[in-house]
């Protein structure tokens, strides 16, 4: 396992167990085995990891409901599709609490990237809702 799935992994155990007051670098360094200066490298701090973890979390959401063929879906396609979405929540919870504010209400997205990473997603999911409805209808 490489360095920078380590320190992902060490900062969503730590932020199922206390949520984001749990996470510093130096608790996530000693979760994941690694120095603080490997995490500065990869990260740049605490809000780096944050970052990281829910631009993942995004991405797996939208990963697992992306089942969905082109042309007509039928309602076993889309049942699925709210499957993979209730699965995601389940199998990457720390994930699913910190993109949807269940866990760290202070929690706050910093790097232009991640703001567009969002725009794309909530862009992507309203028009995938709307895909959705047209096909059962």
């Amino acid at each position: 396992m490489d360095a920078r799935t380590k320190i992902l992994n060490a900062a969503s155990e730590l932020f199922l167990e206390g949520g984001g007051d749990a996470l510093s670098v130096r608790a996530i360094s000693k979760r994941a085995g690694l120095s603080t200066i490997g995490i500065y490298s990869h990260f740049q701090g605490k809000q780096g990891i944050l970052d990281a973890l829910y631009i993942e979390g995004f991405n797996l959401v939208r990963e697992a409901m992306d089942v969905i063929p082109e042309g007509r879906a039928n309602k076993e396609q889309v049942l699925e599709a709210c499957l993979g979405y209730l699965n995601v929540g389940e199998k990457y919870e720390a994930h699913y609490r910190l993109i949807f504010g269940e866990s760290d209400a202070g929690y706050q997205p910093q790097s232009k990237l991640l703001l567009q990473e969002i725009v794309l997603s909530q862009n992507w999911y309203g028009w995938r809702v709307l895909i959705y409805q047209k096909r059962l209808a």
